[in-house]
């Protein structure tokens, strides 16, 4: 079993709502970071100068490629 990133992706892209705002929500007003070790490194700064953000993680962004922070969801 070979894992297809690309495919996944594409798929993301496919079932991605055309809502502008969803895109304004989503990508546009969050910061962006080049790698995920680029959103790793900005969580363990923001724990060291004690800011709250809460639990998050770093996740590709379908919308423009690069990484965001999230919160987690819960289920």
């Amino acid at each position: 079993m070979t894992f297809n990133m690309a495919g996944i992706i594409k798929k993301r892209r496919q079932n991605r709502p055309q809502d502008p705002s969803h895109r304004d929500r989503s990508c546009t007003g969050k910061k962006r970071y080049r790698s995920e070790a680029d959103a790793l490194a900005m969580i363990g700064i923001q724990q060291v100068y004690g800011e709250q953000m809460g639990e998050v993680h770093p996740y590709r962004c379908g919308f423009c490629g690069q990484w965001h922070l999230g919160h987690m969801t819960r289920e």
